[in-house]
């Protein structure tokens, strides 16, 4: 079997999160004063040409709520958007561009929502992050050695694994030695991390992190996708 994941760095943060691929969503790109308006059996276009005949702005949900009365939609319900609203059939409205919209129309953006043990937190591929898309071997070479208390790499509750890479960003890279350093941490508010790393980046790894070198290159040369 064979894992999807995704790397995401981010200019703010010394190591790219590791992500599952099928946990990456696409939602809406709007602004943070989106209004959401449901129950109004008419088209963006022909609020907007309705609202082109009302004198005044429209700058919360109370002021929509009054337009749309004014206009004979006595049963809309209006609400503030979510940061990052599902792309659906759904009208909005835009106050900084006083402008009516489809959300299925709205520019998207990739969204990661990840628990860190104590609240959501949301993370986006914007222009200060890049993303490597990665199929990987379900099995790997745990770097993990017993401490005379757990298991661990590094620390209390820090762990590493390594697995082959066997395609980036669509391409084959199986006959290439490429493989993935995966960081994992019990502590709350860690992610897993990833590091793509060549043979003898592996190597010198290894060696940092005071491991039989010999021992382990041959467990890790076992890796395949079969």
């Amino acid at each position: 079997m064979k894992l999807e994941k995704v790397l995401w760095k981010n200019d703010c943060y010394d190591e790219a999160f590791l992500i599952v691929k099928d946990q990456i969503e696409e939602r809406a790109w709007v602004s943070d004063q989106t209004l959401i308006i449901e129950n109004v059996g008419v088209s963006a276009d022909d609020l907007q040409k309705r609202f082109s005949e009302f004198d005044e702005s429209i700058q919360d949900v109370y002021e929509m709520e009054e337009f749309l009365e004014s206009i004979g939609f006595e049963n809309a319900e209006v609400s503030s958007a979510d940061e990052f609203p599902a792309i659906e059939n759904k009208l909005a409205f835009d106050c900084y561009e006083q402008q009516f919209f489809n959300l299925a129309d709205a520019e998207s953006i990739k969204v990661y929502e990840w628990w860190d043990g104590n609240n959501f937190r949301t993370f986006v591929l914007d222009e200060n992050t890049t993303e490597t898309e990665l199929v990987i071997t379900e099995a790997f070479v745990d770097l993990d050695e017993w401490d005379g208390r757990n298991h661990v790499t590094g620390g209390i509750g820090e762990h590493q694994r390594l697995y082959k890479v066997l395609e980036m960003d669509g391409s084959d890279v199986q006959n290439n030695d490429v493989f993935l350093l995966n960081k994992l941490s019990q502590w709350q508010g860690s992610h897993e991390t990833g590091e793509i790393m060549d043979l003898d980046e592996v190597r010198q790894h290894l060696k940092d992190i005071g491991r039989d070198v010999e021992k382990y290159m041959f467990e890790i040369g076992k890796l395949s996708g079969e």
